[in-house]
C-alpha cells in the first residue's frame, strides 16, 4: 500500500508539473503574440479575473472533481473502518484499497483538466484525457477479489499494471497527438516520418495482442462458458479498435488519438463491471417481492445516477469549442456559445455534472463490494456457528454415552 501510494504521488506530481509547464507556455505565446487563435476558447462566454487574463469559469467548475474525490475518499474511509468493527478471528478483511486510488484519481482529474483548460488545443487535450483513461481502468478492477492475490503480490501486480497498460496507454497517446497534430510531417522528412509512424502502428498491434489480452485474462478468470465467450468478443473488439485508430481517417473521426482511448477504456470497464454486478449481486440473491424491494430501495440513487450521466452527456456533445485533429480556429469561433447558467457555459456544466456522476459511479461499485463481503461474512458466521453447535452436541453425547 505503502508504495501503491508512493507510485501515485510521484505519477501526479510529474503529470502535474509537466501539464502545467506546457499549457503556461501556449498561454504565454497567446499573451505575447497576441493570437488567440493558439488557445480555443470559447470567446462568447469568456470571463477572466481580474488582474488575470485566464477563464476563471473555466477553472471553478472543476472544483467538483476535487470534491467528488474527497467525497470517495470518505466513504471509503467509514466503509473500511465500519466492516473492520463486525469481523471475528475467522473473517477476512474487505480489501477496497482501489477505491483510495479512485479517490485519489478524481482530484488528479480535476487538475489535469484545469491545466488542459488554461490553453485548450488538441495538443494539450491529452492533459485532460490523462486521468480520465486510468479512472476508468480503477473502476474496472474495483469489483476484483483481491483476497485471491497474496498481499506480498499487491504491490507488484499494481506496478505490472502501471507499467504494461497504463504507461503505454499514456505512450501511445502523447505520440498519437503529434501524429494528430501533424506534428511529426511538420518537422521531419516524409520518409522518416513514415518510418516513425510504422513504428508506432507496430507497437500498438503488439501491445494490443499480447499486453490486453493478458490483462483481460486476468479480470476474467471464471471458467464459466459464457466468460470465456465474452474474453474472446472483447480481445477481438478491443484488437480490432486499437487497429482501426491506426488509420488517420478513423482515429480524427473518432475525436483523435485521445478520445479513441478513452471511448474504448470506458466500454471494457461497463462490460467487465456489469458482468461482476452480475456475479456479486444477481447472483448471490433469491429474488422475490422482497428482496427487488430491499434492492430497489439500497441502490435508488442508481436512477438519479443515470439521469445526471445523461445530462452530462447532453452538454458534453453540445460543444462550444472545436478542439479536434480537424478543428481550425475559424470552425472554433463558429463553435462558440453564450453563457447559459450565470458565467458558465455548457462544457461548464458537464465537468459539474460528469463530477457528480463519477462519485455516483464510485458508490455504486463501493456499495456492491460491501454488500458482496457482508453476505459471504454472514455466511461464514453461520458456518461457524454449525461447526460449534455441532461440535457440542457430539461432545455432549459421548458424556452421556460415558
Amino acid at each position: 500500500k505503502v508504495f501503491f501510494d508512493t507510485l501515485l504521488a510521484l505519477m501526479l506530481g510529474v503529470f502535474v508539473s509537466t501539464a502545467l509547464q506546457f499549457s503556461l507556455l501556449r498561454y504565454w505565446l497567446m499573451r505575447r503574440s497576441g493570437n488567440r487563435d493558439i488557445c480555443y476558447y470559447n470567446e462568447r462566454c469568456y470571463y477572466p479575473a481580474p488582474g488575470i487574463e485566464l477563464p476563471v469559469n473555466n477553472m471553478i467548475s472543476h472544483i467538483g472533481y476535487i470534491i467528488a474525490g474527497l467525497h470517495t475518499f470518505a466513504q471509503t474511509v467509514y466503509a473500511q473502518a465500519h466492516c473492520d468493527s463486525y469481523i471475528s478471528e475467522k473473517s477476512r478483511r474487505i480489501n477496497i484499497s482501489p477505491f483510495y486510488a479512485i479517490a485519489f484519481s478524481f482530484v488528479a482529474e480535476g487538475v489535469g483538466s484545469m491545466c488542459y483548460h488554461l490553453c485548450p488545443s488538441i495538443s494539450t487535450f491529452q492533459f485532460d484525457t490523462c486521468f480520465m483513461i486510468p479512472i476508468a481502468h480503477l473502476c474496472t478492477v474495483a469489483l476484483i477479489d483481491w483476497s485471491k492475490v497474496p498481499r506480498k503480490d499487491h504491490a507488484e501486480a499494481a506496478l505490472k499494471y502501471f507499467l504494461f497498460i497504463i504507461v503505454p496507454i499514456w505512450l501511445f497517446n502523447f505520440i498519437g497527438t503529434w501524429f494528430d497534430t501533424n506534428l511529426w510531417w511538420y518537422l521531419l522528412d516524409e520518409t522518416p516520418a513514415e518510418v516513425y509512424y510504422t513504428a508506432w502502428t507496430v507497437a500498438v498491434v503488439l501491445w494490443s495482442l499480447f499486453g490486453v489480452t493478458a490483462a483481460l485474462d486476468r479480470l476474467l478468470d471464471r471458467p464459466f462458458g459464457w466468460d470465456r465467450r465474452l474474453r474472446l468478443f472483447l480481445k477481438g473488439f478491443i484488437t480490432v479498435v486499437l487497429l482501426l485508430s491506426i488509420w488517420p481517417s478513423a482515429r480524427a473521426g473518432s475525436g483523435g488519438t485521445a478520445n479513441t482511448y478513452l471511448v474504448l477504456s470506458i466500454i471494457v470497464m461497463m462490460v467487465v463491471n456489469m458482468r461482476k454486478v452480475y456475479m456479486l449481486e444477481f447472483r448471490q440473491e433469491m429474488w422475490t417481492r422482497t428482496t427487488c424491494g430491499q434492492a430497489a430501495i439500497k441502490f435508488s440513487y442508481v436512477a438519479v445516477w443515470i439521469a445526471i450521466s445523461i445530462f452530462a452527456l447532453k452538454y458534453f456533445l453540445d460543444k462550444v469549442s472545436d478542439v479536434s485533429s480537424s478543428g481550425t480556429p475559424a470552425t472554433n469561433h463558429d463553435e462558440n456559445k453564450p453563457c447559459i447558467f450565470s458565467v458558465f457555459d455548457e462544457h461548464d456544466l458537464w465537468h459539474a455534472l460528469s463530477a457528480v456522476g463519477l462519485a455516483l459511479n464510485a458508490m455504486f461499485l463501493l456499495d456492491v463490494k460491501v454488500y458482496a463481503w457482508a453476505r459471504e461474512h454472514q455466511a461464514g458466521d453461520e458456518e461457524m456457528k454449525s461447526l460449534s453447535s455441532s461440535s457440542s452436541d457430539s461432545e455432549a453425547s459421548s458424556s452421556e454415552d460415558q
